[in-house]
């Protein structure tokens, strides 16, 4: 039996591939936080860099933390905060930009706990 990959699988493997690349990555997550608000495409963004960098720069453990942390954050109402965010910096005349590292620091940083609100004194 013959079994060939549909065109999309061809293009989701292509697009995790260049994601690999700190640049492109950076480009792709301000590209899509400059679209018009769509916390589905914003979330698949994120979830793409995830699956292109993670395997190489987190551990098995740190992956799965991430995905979930990912999901959490953009299943919450409040995911319209980032594009109300991002609007600001707009109405000021600024961008909010999103640009890779120079060095990548083998431990990353820990996750921000999204599920409880940090109390600031």
């Amino acid at each position: 039996m013959n079994m060939t990959r549909k065109s999309s699988d061809s293009y989701h493997d292509y697009l995790i591939e260049s994601l690999k690349d700190f640049e492109e990555a950076a480009a792709y997550l301000e590209a899509a936080l400059a679209e018009t608000p769509d916390p589905k495409l914003l979330k698949k963004a994120f979830m793409n860099v995830l699956d292109a960098l993670g395997p190489e720069h987190l551990s098995s453990a740190q992956l799965v933390q991430y995905r979930e942390k990912t999901h959490l954050l953009f299943d919450q109402a409040s995911i319209s905060k980032i594009y109300e965010f991002v609007d600001w910096f707009s109405h000021l005349g600024l961008k909010l930009a999103v640009t890779a590292e120079q060095e990548l620091k083998r431990e990353p940083k820990p996750l921000l706990n999204l599920a409880q609100p940090e109390k600031r004194q």
